[in-house]
């Protein structure tokens, strides 16, 4: 009788369980070299935050509080048929509603009778 080849003989669900291992211990030595480095202190020379050409902000008067200006506002873009039906603006109050979409044809499934 032949001997069983290597293959058939070994227990692969142990050899999972022992790569699994090897895989953890890896893990765990190299977890303290995979976090990031720790940020550098700034230089010891500090450097103006602007440069010399750009004047300071004016100080506001001792009675009235400083004026930031506003952001842009935005221009909301045209609304996508799909979002579902908007708010109808008082201009369109006079105008007919859209018409419906067309019936839609029954499917050739749906024609057919079952025999």
């Amino acid at each position: 009788m032949a001997p069983e080849p290597l293959r058939h003989r070994i227990r692969w669900a142990n050899v999972a369980r022992a790569a699994i291992v090897v895989a953890a211990l890896t893990f765990a030595i190299a977890w303290p070299h995979l976090a990031p480095r720790a940020p550098e202190p700034p230089p010891s020379a500090v450097l103006p935050a602007l440069p010399a050409s750009v004047p300071p902000p004016a100080a506001a008067s001792p009675g009235q509080p400083a004026v930031t200006p506003l952001p842009a506002l935005r221009v909301p873009a045209a609304r996508s048929p799909h979002r579902g039906p908007a708010a109808r603006s008082p201009a369109s109050a006079g105008r007919a509603a859209p018409a419906p979409p067309p019936a839609r044809r029954p499917s050739a499934r749906a024609a057919r009778v079952p025999a």
